[in-house]
């Protein structure tokens, strides 16, 4: 089940899949805490297996309401069995409420695939995040 969640809430997934380098507190981002930001989480009984947060960020050139997605990713036992699919899904219609325009992250090369997948498009050049690795951005307009 997805549930609208705290940033604290999601911070032990972020720590084990996305900057396992840092302690769950300090995988919490200064943005977390924005009033317009949420956190969505993907939870099995009281275990949290997925996470994704969502901040308002414009991308040039794009106009309108943006946001970023950030922090997203699933428990490696429960990877490729559709619950990221499912966030994004939750994300996109929560993202409907809210009126915006598109969303944008800065993506892995592992999840390429993944987001394409959902819609996304990869725009730009590669670039490289110390300690993560080789990225791109990409974007869904609505």
């Amino acid at each position: 089940m997805i549930h609208l969640v705290t940033p604290h809430d999601t911070l032990a997934v972020r720590a084990a899949i996305l900057r396992p380098y840092l302690t769950a507190e300090e995988n919490l981002l200064p943005e977390d805490s924005e009033s317009d930001a949420f956190h969505l989480a993907y939870r099995k009984g009281e275990e949290t297996i997925g996470v994704a947060s969502y901040y308002v960020r414009q991308l040039a050139p794009y106009e309108g309401i943006g946001y970023r997605l950030r922090q997203m990713g699933v428990l490696a036992s429960y990877q490729n069995t559709g619950i990221g699919a499912e966030i994004m899904r939750k994300g996109f219609e929560v993202l409907h409420q809210r009126g915006a325009d598109y969303l944008w992250c800065d993506a892995r090369k592992i999840a390429f695939g993944f987001y394409e997948k959902q819609g996304m498009q990869i725009i730009g050049e590669e670039f490289h995040v110390p300690n993560v690795g080789p990225h791109k951005h990409m974007i869904i307009q609505f």
